[in-house]
């Protein structure tokens, strides 16, 4: 049989064979708040009482704890037509506003000329936040307070898995190649894990775990901290950084204090690999990356053994260890990927290729929709149709290329109805992928 890669609308043929799993990327602060609006319109579109098996990267898995533990309610729509003229002040309000839309108030952290911080002061917590060990697991807490739950509050997670990556730390600093961003030591020295978000358990996965320490306990909220740290990229990549920097980083408990844990995303950065671990038939992956797949699609392309240049935090592993799909589909996938209508990828009958490094043995994916927030001039055309001075408003770089300083109210809102309305576009392929079998 031969795989196919479809990019036009079709007619869906029902998929027959195990369950559907949603994979949701890293990607930064796009890919948390995408991620909220992605799970929230799959609730919406699937109407079902258990939400099938997500595997989520760095802030993705901490949009799909707060997800979890709150539902989204705003913006009103995730269809343009549904708006009129005012759209673009409608999805300009920010907190504060006579109708206070609270997915835009995480925007408040992070712009540095925010003045309101009811109902209290984070401007004087932020200003401690970096003299303690623990900052970036108290900065995602107010974030998480911003959303409206309070970290000690939330609960654990049901078919949820999360990904963390744990570097040795004799290996380190990291040397990457300047060339494509690849560390050639991963092979000996980058262990990947799988955290589990219901029973708040660390499982080492992959050709390392047969030489490291068993499974550990980890508290929900400092795993997800760690799985999301960024931020140790900058420190391990570099001799005079990981110098001055070593003291910072987050070292784990015994049996595994010989391991630092950095992003999930440098070793798994579309949340895939736990997915195909466990043979799921059907699988919709929401590639909220940052990365420009125009110019940098390395990191992607090396799910299908292709070379390319990657950012400095994604698949360190390089193409030859991150394979799991045949070469041969990913010119048609980039393609589609990249097109300026509506940018995705539909695959029936792809064969998954055994991976020793990462644990994946060799089975048939009977489906695999990739969907990402690259821009789409279908979704801006439509809203062209009811308020043209929507798109005139935007961020130029809307809406993988924003800015993490300054965001904008606006920027914010109109990539939660454009991720939301990603799912509404593909709804009958996704209905279609998890009733298969039901």
């Amino acid at each position: 049989r031969t795989p196919t890669v479809m990019m036009t609308m079709w007619a869906a043929t029902m998929a027959t064979g195990g369950a559907l799993g949603i994979a949701l990327s890293g990607g930064g602060v796009l890919a948390l708040l995408a991620g909220l609006c992605q799970l929230e319109a799959l609730d919406q579109v699937l109407q079902l009482s258990q939400r099938p098996l997500v595997a989520a990267t760095s802030g993705a898995l901490l949009a799909a704890v707060l997800r979890d533990n709150k539902n989204l309610t705003y913006p009103p729509h995730w269809v343009p037509r549904h708006y009129n003229s005012t759209a673009h002040m409608i999805l300009s309000e920010r907190f504060g506003s006579s109708r206070s839309p609270w997915f835009a108030q995480i925007q408040r952290l992070l712009d540095p000329l925010s003045v309101d911080r009811t109902p209290h002061n984070e401007s004087a917590e932020l200003g401690n936040i970096f003299t303690d060990g623990r900052w970036w697991e108290m900065l995602l807490g107010l974030a998480t307070e911003t959303y409206g739950v309070q970290p000690s509050h939330l609960h654990s997670v049901r078919r949820l898995i999360g990904t963390l990556t744990l570097l040795r730390a004799t290996s380190l600093p990291v040397a990457l190649q300047p060339s494509d961003n690849v560390w050639p030591e991963s092979g000996k020295s980058l262990l990947m894990t799988e955290f589990d978000a219901e029973s708040q358990i660390l499982r080492p996965v992959g050709a390392l775990s047969q030489t490291s320490p068993a499974a550990m306990a980890a508290p929900l909220f400092s795993t997800i901290a760690q799985a999301s740290s960024f931020w140790v990229g900058g420190i391990v990549d570099s001799k005079i950084g990981y110098i001055l920097g070593k003291g910072l980083l987050p070292r784990l408990s015994a049996p595994h204090e010989a391991f630092v844990a950095i992003d999930g995303g440098t070793a798994d950065t579309f949340g895939l690999y736990p997915l195909l671990r466990r043979k799921l038939s059907r699988v919709v992956a929401f590639v909220d990356d940052t990365a420009d797949l125009n110019t940098k699609p390395g990191s992607l392309g090396f799910l299908f053994g292709a070379a390319g240049r990657t950012t400095r935090l994604a698949m360190w592993q390089g193409p030859t260890l991150a394979q799991v799909f045949p070469s041969e589909l990913w010119p048609a996938v980039l393609s589609n990927l990249t097109g300026a209508e509506r940018p995705f990828a539909y695959l029936r009958n792809v064969p998954v290729l055994q991976n020793d490094f990462l644990g994946v043995e060799s089975y048939r994916l009977e489906s695999l929709l990739l969907i990402t927030m690259q821009r789409s001039e279908a979704f801006l055309a439509e809203f062209d149709r009811v308020d043209p001075q929507l798109r005139q408003r935007l961020h130029a770089g809307w809406p993988q290329q924003l800015p993490v300083l300054g965001l904008s109210a606006l920027d914010t809102n109109a990539l939660c109805v454009y991720a939301g309305w990603s799912v509404v576009q593909h709804q009958e392929l996704i209905r279609g992928a998890h009733h298969a079998n039901h």
